[in-house]
């Protein structure tokens, strides 16, 4: 079950802190969701979860890929590409699922259906290739292509 001060993780890619572990200081709080990476032991993810930790997800350096922030993407032959959970990344074509009323009688919003897009927005579709990819960044079909020829060359950034 999940607490107050919870935080559900799901189709997520932990990895990279530079101090204690990576979530060394909140292990207790996070509920594993599934679908999760973590590139040390410090996460509570259990592969009957279809999670892993000690996993090196292959995520090339932070910089602009598209969007208004900077992301991590994946690099070839990443464990990341193609493997979250279906049910972590319902299609935005599933309806979306309203909850319960809140406490106090407040009406509750509709739960997304699922992200059509990745972390980077509009024209970054959230599926490509078989599953969508664990993590902020989905690899487009035309990155899957110049990767497979090349190396990713990362857009300009934007102003």
């Amino acid at each position: 079950s999940v607490n107050k001060g919870s935080m559900v993780v799901r189709n997520s890619v932990i990895a990279g802190s530079a101090v204690q572990g990576n979530c060394s200081a909140i292990s207790n709080r996070i509920v594993d969701g599934g679908g999760n990476l973590n590139t040390d032991g410090s996460c509570p993810f259990t592969a009957a979860q279809g999670s892993a930790n000690f996993t090196d997800p292959l995520l090339g350096e932070l910089d602009w890929h598209g969007g208004p922030t900077m992301t991590f993407a994946p690099l070839p032959g990443s464990p990341a590409i193609d493997t979250a959970l279906a049910a972590n990344a319902a299609p935005a074509a599933t309806p979306a699922v309203t909850p319960p009323a809140l406490a106090g009688g407040l009406p509750a919003s509709p739960l997304p259906a699922g992200p059509v897009t990745d972390q980077r927005g509009t024209g970054y579709a959230r599926v490509q290739g078989t599953a969508a990819d664990r993590g902020a960044v989905e690899v487009q079909a035309a990155e899957r292509t110049a990767a497979q020829a090349a190396a990713v060359v990362a857009p300009p950034r934007p102003n």
